[in-house]
């Protein structure tokens, strides 16, 4: 009867040090180590001894972890090293060590390095610090990068529309100052020397026209029976004027 005693007693004595686990908490920037209650911070846990397994990891209740803490997220360094994110709830009794749970084990924390500072009316909404692990501000990074080449993308083919779009109204443009030239120049012209420059610039205007009309033929004809005399009377200015009002109806209808 005693050595059964005995042994329930050692079992009992072995479960307790095989479901317990020790590690210590220290800040993982020791620059920032003051955590007010409410206050999102990140965290160094090194186990001491055992360490916990997957299936415990897995088993993690997140609101149950510890009366002090929050569990938010985890990332390992090493077997026996891994970084935390949490909470504080509510501040710890210095110097003790915490409680909290992974899985079925129960954990003995001993926070160091931290100044945690009690408020009087415990905050509403929790504020999130800009203190995400190195896997966050990876991800971050990588969603920027992404975004930014999405929009380099998208923006080449809009670059290239509003390029031809803005050619197409800048030639337009040209081109009727080119017509308004030349319509005013056709109808102020008197003189011989107006009428062989109209006759000596003709690619010019006629690339308004992009055909060659059977009056402008005409007029250019009647010209060159004329130009290369010394002398032009008035019925032969005469001729080459009727001749370039009969241009100017067909020049109409092609805005000029």
């Amino acid at each position: 009867m005693i050595l059964r005693l005995k042994l329930f007693l050692f079992l009992c004595l072995f479960s307790s040090f095989a479901w317990s686990l020790t590690g210590t908490l220290t800040p993982e920037n020791p620059q920032k180590n003051l955590v007010e209650e409410g206050n999102i911070f990140n965290s160094k846990l090194v186990f001491e001894g055992e360490v916990p397994t997957g299936n415990d990891w897995s088993e993690l209740n997140k609101e149950n972890f510890s009366a002090s803490f929050l569990f938010l997220e985890s990332e390992k360094v090493s077997d026996n090293e891994y970084k935390l994110r949490l909470l504080l709830k509510e501040t710890p009794q210095p110097g003790m060590p915490v409680k909290a749970y992974i899985g079925a084990k129960e954990l003995e924390l001993k926070v160091t390095g931290f100044h945690f500072a009690t408020v009087k009316t415990p905050p509403k909404d929790y504020t999130i610090q800009d203190q995400s692990l190195g896997l966050s501000r990876f991800l971050k990074k990588e969603y920027l990068y992404t975004l930014l080449a999405i929009v380099l993308v998208l923006s080449f083919p809009l670059w290239t529309i509003g390029r031809k779009i803005y050619l197409k109204k800048k030639q337009a443009r040209e081109m009727k100052l080119k017509s308004e030239y030349w319509h005013s120049f056709f109808y102020s012209a008197q003189s011989r020397e107006e009428f062989e420059e109209i006759g000596k610039r003709r690619q010019e205007w006629l690339s308004l026209l992009k055909t060659t009309p059977e009056e402008c033929q005409k007029f250019f004809s009647i010209l060159e029976n004329h130009q290369y005399k010394k002398v032009v009377q008035d019925f032969e200015l005469q001729e080459i004027k009727q001749a370039l009002n009969g241009m100017k109806d067909v020049l109409q209808r092609f805005g000029i």
